[in-house]
């Protein structure tokens, strides 16, 4: 198996690996995928226009306890932008994402073609190219994920904007990118701090039912 953590500012929650481990044993041709985070009350891109930066940040987690229960992570952060539909919606992109080395290399990895700063949507063309691997058995894990922490990044920053980063994927690929419609099988569990955003993904799951 082999694993790809994009942006090397996360931290990931305490079972990410284990739970990866036990979902690759459920299909022959597993696509593991996870849910990202931003710490703080909202995306980086927005939070950092009202005052939230690296001291703020610095402050919430020493006053979090992560350290002794990674999963209070859960309760300081908000959901990212790939993944504002919660646990039960489509995925745009999976920062932590696993497969075994042979799919791996049926994809040639991620594209270079993508050369915005912060690669643009290379991640989130590599997640969709995967979903539509042949056989490939996508499987979201519950209750773990991955917690951006605010650092300037070229696309938390806005550096680069969405806009330009759409068009390059348009430019490359001959159409918009959407995310991939490929229904997960779950895995995991549910800590305690992360009930809230369980409501949330239920919540909107019912509106797209609903056409709301």
């Amino acid at each position: 198996m082999i694993g790809l953590l994009v942006d090397g500012a996360r931290i990931a929650s305490p079972g990410l690996l284990a739970h990866a481990l036990l979902a690759s044993r459920l299909a022959e041709r597993p696509l593991i995928a996870t849910l990202g985070w931003h710490l703080g009350p909202d995306t980086h891109m927005a939070s950092g226009e009202s005052g939230y930066d690296q001291a703020a940040e610095d402050s919430l987690l020493a006053e979090s306890g992560w350290v002794q229960d990674g999963y209070r992570l859960f309760a300081i952060s908000s959901l990212a932008g790939s993944s504002r539909r919660g646990w039960l919606g489509p995925l745009g992109e999976s920062n932590a994402l696993f497969m075994t080395r042979r799919m791996w290399d049926e994809l040639g990895g991620a594209d270079e073609s993508f050369s915005l700063p912060g690669g643009g949507l290379a991640n989130h063309d590599l997640y969709h190219r995967a979903c539509e691997l042949d056989r490939s058995r996508l499987i979201v894990l519950l209750g773990e994920g991955t917690f951006h922490q605010i650092h300037g990044g070229a696309s938390t920053s806005r550096r680069v904007s969405r806009s330009e980063a759409r068009a390059e994927y348009e430019r490359l690929r001959g159409h918009p990118y959407s995310p991939p419609t490929k229904e997960p099988l779950y895995l995991g569990h549910m800590p305690g701090d992360a009930i809230g955003h369980v409501d949330y993904s239920v919540r909107w799951r019912i509106r797209r039912e609903r056409g709301d």
